[in-house]
């Protein structure tokens, strides 16, 4: 079995950021031989990105771990609005 790993993609509060993290998306998911999961991992990337883009004033973050057969992707934000405020949204394979 593969060593476990981890990455975090820290975005500024741009919409051309969103189009970035899913090329590094398809990238990192490539070199890690996990074709399959390219195209469902970029919609829900996409669909995470956006949402936090258009509905917060903050920058975020594209969170993607694979452990044992488990794949997580996630999407961290803050809002200036309320500092102590983060929402974490995961999707697991």
């Amino acid at each position: 079995m593969p060593a476990p790993w981890e990455y975090t993609l820290y975005i500024p509060h741009d919409p051309r950021a969103v189009g970035i993290c899913r090329r590094a998306l398809r990238d990192i998911l490539t070199a890690h031989h996990l074709p399959a999961l390219i195209e469902p991992a970029e919609l829900l990337a996409s669909e995470l990105l956006g949402n936090a883009i258009r509905h917060t004033d903050g920058p975020a973050a594209l969170k993607l771990r694979q452990s044992g057969p488990s794949f997580r992707l996630g999407v961290v934000f803050k809002c200036h609005a309320h500092i102590r405020s983060e929402a974490r949204v995961t999707a697991a394979w």
